[in-house]
């Protein structure tokens, strides 16, 4: 009986914590903006490895409008525009910052075209390793996205677009991908960014990704197993 308590209890936690590293992912506070309007954003990155984060890169599709980049205490914002017509955002720790720091304050003039846009994002820890949000919605890195106004029609342009590029803007890069972590400013210059296929749900403070469709099953799979095996052995006493 014991054996079978705790095999119920690993499955019922496993269930819990399943959705919850599904959302563990670079996102905004807002997901919907209405088209042409001003935000005051949040940009979350998490923190998912015994580091802290050194430097965060937000490529910024170039129809939307920087108007601020407010740093966190002991971090620095810079804003380099591309050959391309996008803004990168470059959020540094300082020797002072916290590396703990997951949230960075951004506001945003949206643009009068609606649909979803992409802002790919590269979080690099002190250590130098680097976590690309830069994909799909589905994909284990997706980049943050928002949707502006009603439409859910991606935004076509480069699906392979990072926040890496020159400091000035004097012509597009002829490297022929991303430098290392310790100068992630010296690669590629990026088209602006989008969805490719899905968009968003409305509005919400958090992503609404789901988990593993296969994990799920696996869950389901073992507390079946584990009731089965509890059922058996009530009805052999």
């Amino acid at each position: 009986m014991r054996a079978t308590a705790t095999t119920l209890l690993l499955t019922a936690l496993l269930l819990v914590l399943l959705p919850t590293a599904a959302l563990a992912h670079a996102s905004f506070d807002l997901r919907q903006v209405p088209a042409g309007s001003t935000q005051e954003l949040v940009l979350r990155v998490p923190l998912e490895r015994d580091a802290v984060n050194d430097l965060v890169e937000v490529l910024v599709p170039g129809r939307f409008t920087v108007e601020d980049c407010a740093a966190a205490e002991g971090w620095t914002c810079d804003r380099d525009e591309t050959a391309d017509g996008d803004t990168v955002l470059t959020l540094r720790r300082g020797p002072d910052g916290a590396g703990d720091t997951e949230r960075f304050a951004v506001s945003l003039t949206a643009p009068t075209a609606e649909g979803v846009y992409a802002f790919p994002t590269i979080q690099t820890y002190d250590d130098g390793v680097e976590a690309s949000w830069i994909g799909a919605p589905d994909s284990d890195q997706p980049a943050p996205r928002i949707q502006v106004g009603d439409s859910t029609a991606p935004v076509e342009s480069n699906e392979d677009a990072t926040p890496h590029t020159p400091l000035a803007s004097t012509g597009p890069s002829t490297d022929a991908g991303p430098t290392p972590a310790s100068s992630p400013s010296a690669a590629t210059t990026p088209s602006p960014a989008a969805t490719e296929d899905a968009a968003p749900p409305a509005a919400s403070d958090e992503s609404s990704s789901g988990p593993s469709p296969v994990l799920v099953v696996v869950g389901i799979a073992l507390a079946a197993v584990a009731i089965a095996g509890a059922v058996a052995r009530f009805r052999s006493l």
